[in-house]
């Protein structure tokens, strides 16, 4: 499950995955998406609970995951980070929550948050990803 893999199997498991499509395709470009948030509170905060030791707290580890990744693709010019967070994660007064309209049971986008992020999944290759 989600809670029994540490930020570095994490980061590892996607790396393994990125070596073995550099060695089938070595002259393509990769595109890494980040880490979606997950929130186990029903209003979609990312924050983590008050008084609640029992409630899983995990937007600190896909942060930190999402930072190695961003710079592990800052290394090589084949490899472009695409940070999804600006699309799932929305800031009111003061904290930090996923939007219930894009992401319903806080884990899965909704079809208005696969169509979002495809759009912007989109631009990002037009933009971002041709060739000069």
């Amino acid at each position: 499950g989600v809670s029994q893999c540490s930020e570095n199997m994490v980061l590892q498991g996607i790396v393994k995955v990125v070596q073995e499509l550099k060695r089938q395709r070595p002259h393509d470009k990769i595109v890494l998406n980040s880490l979606l948030p997950r929130s186990t509170n029903k209003t979609g905060s990312l924050e983590p609970p008050r008084g609640s030791l029992s409630q899983p707290f995990y937007w600190k580890h896909i942060r930190q995951v999402n930072k190695q990744l961003h710079q592990y693709c800052e290394k090589d010019s084949s490899l472009f980070f695409f940070n999804a967070t600006d699309i799932f994660v929305s800031k009111q007064n003061h904290e930090l929550s996923i939007p219930l309209n894009l992401m319903p049971d806080r884990l899965h986008p909704s079809s208005v948050g696969y169509k979002k992020w495809g759009t912007e999944i989109g631009n990002f290759l037009e933009n971002d990803l041709n060739d000069p």
